[in-house]
């Protein structure tokens, strides 16, 4: 169950952060630690969500070291799956954060216990 009062800013105008692979163009600086040939330092086993495996079929016969295509696939997938699409505001870039005491948690609920 997700709390319908989330909201995930993404500075970009598409899901994928750095996952998502453009070819740089002239007017367009490459901003992305990205390159084409790109594969993961990390497995794929090790990356995935634990209520959502890696892989749509096909997926785990691919290597271990997926590509930046096969991410971005797989994050595109679990936002479908999970209906999140809702909660993401595009375009939404935070530069600052400010901490508030949470007003409607009563005194003491939710502290951890020494």
């Amino acid at each position: 169950i997700i709390d319908s009062s989330v909201t995930v800013f993404e500075k970009d105008t598409k899901i994928g952060g750095i996952w998502r692979y453009e070819e740089p163009s002239n007017e367009k600086k490459k901003h992305r630690p990205m390159y084409r040939g790109l594969r993961t330092n990390l497995p794929k086993e090790l990356m995935a969500y634990r209520e959502f495996p890696w892989g749509n079929g096909n997926d785990f016969e691919e290597a271990s070291y997926v590509t930046h295509e096969q991410v971005y696939d797989y994050m595109k997938r679990y936002k479908s799956k999970y209906d999140l699409e809702r909660f993401i505001k595009y375009g939404s870039e935070v530069t600052g954060l400010n901490l508030v005491k949470d007003t409607a948690t009563p005194e003491g609920e939710g502290e951890e216990e020494e």
